[in-house]
């Protein structure tokens, strides 16, 4: 069983299992400059407190960050489960068939891998084909990696060292919805942050399907561009609603245009949008229309509480506000609940004058050294 930082991780072994849960990690295109990317890989590494072995890989350099660097993957003692393939296009082919060569059973890539070879062959389809041939899971390229944070796990060029474990799995077509959500907002409690990119070797629902593998799954958020595999999509949904995981889904390239530039920003060719409405609705998945409320449904879906029959219940601190909130909430056609005789009798026995029971309920009274106790 593969294990990763200081968390047991599933014993069912899953395609991606490698990728997630290495024992093994090589960096190919480690650099001892600082503010390089091959130094900021190491370092993400690094300070995510993984615990298996590191072997960084460069020609150029003996030794970067204390520790020894090897000049090829193929000076490995044992394959790893793990190859961070951080080279540029031009390179991309050689090193992945080294990798390949040396045993690795995973990758990722962060490089676009844009262009042609110099046989004049584009390089990102020869990519593809490589990993499909060998059945490589590869996170990427043109993405930003991953971080696995209950795992201890963090393979970027960006620091996740901040993150605190919580129970929402983030995977988005977006590297910028990757960094902002993961490095700027600390309200966000992660167990996975995925950035698939291209998909070169993994398609979103194989990640939904891992990520539901895990006991410390709770919400599923997904920034789509496009299900490249829809029946396996389809399938992972499906999965979802039988565990009783919900999904939250912000889908993007709706509209002809915007479905053109997701195609140019990572190869997806976006579909119908009331098709993707329809199998959402079929397995129970909540499509919302902005990052925002992709991440309020769930932090909100990540407390592990289901929620039961009935209305909400609300309370604020502002008279105004309950005014606010009554308007919104006929606005959206959103019920509150009504107050039963007892339950306004116990409000009333705790409420100071001159508030009142009511839903909302304001708590607000007289500012004195023990208001808070209302609340």
């Amino acid at each position: 069983m593969a294990m990763a930082g200081n968390l047991e991780m599933p014993t069912d072994h899953h395609r991606l299992s490698s990728l997630f849960e290495p024992n093994a990690i090589a960096v190919v295109g480690a650099s001892p400059r600082d503010g390089a990317v091959g130094n900021a890989m190491v370092k993400c590494i690094l300070s995510s407190g993984f615990h298996g072995d590191i072997n960084l890989i460069n020609p150029r350099y003996t030794e970067i960050e204390g520790r020894v660097c090897l000049p090829s993957l193929d000076d490995l003692d044992a394959p790893p489960d793990l190859a961070v393939l951080g080279v540029g296009a031009n390179r991309m082919e050689d090193t992945l068939r080294t990798a390949i060569h040396a045993g690795a059973k995973s990758a990722v890539i962060f490089d676009a891998c844009q262009g042609e070879n110099d046989r004049g062959q584009a390089i990102l389809p020869r990519i593809r084909d490589m990993a499909k041939e060998a059945d490589l899971p590869v996170c990427g390229g043109n993405g930003m990696g991953y971080f696995d944070v209950p795992g201890q796990c963090h393979v970027s060029f960006y620091p996740g060292d901040h993150l605190k474990p919580g129970g929402i799995t983030l995977i988005a077509h977006s590297g910028s919805v990757f960094t902002v959500l993961a490095l700027n907002d600390p309200r966000y409690r992660f167990d996975l942050v995925v950035s698939p990119g291209q998909e070169i070797g993994a398609t979103i629902d194989e990640y939904m399907d891992y990520a539901l593998t895990r006991s410390s799954t709770r919400v599923i958020a997904l920034f789509l561009e496009e299900a490249r595999n829809p029946d396996g999509f389809a399938r992972a949904l499906a999965t979802a609603a039988e565990q009783s995981i919900p999904v939250v889904i912000c889908k993007v390239g709706r509209t002809e245009e915007s479905a053109q530039l997701a195609q140019s920003h990572s190869g997806a060719i976006a579909g119908s949008g009331a098709a993707y409405e329809a199998i959402m609705d079929r397995y129970g998945a909540i499509s919302v229309p902005t990052v925002d409320q992709l991440m309020n449904a769930s932090l909100l879906l990540s407390q592990g509480r289901d929620i039961g029959p009935g209305a909400p219940g609300l309370i604020t601190d502002s008279g105004g506000l309950r005014e606010a909130l009554i308007d919104r909430a006929q606005e959206r056609g959103v019920a509150l609940a009504g107050l039963s005789e007892v339950t306004k009798q116990a409000l009333c026995d705790k409420l100071p004058e001159p508030l009142v029971p009511s839903n909302p309920q304001d708590c607000a009274g007289a500012l004195c050294d023990d208001f808070e106790a209302v609340f």
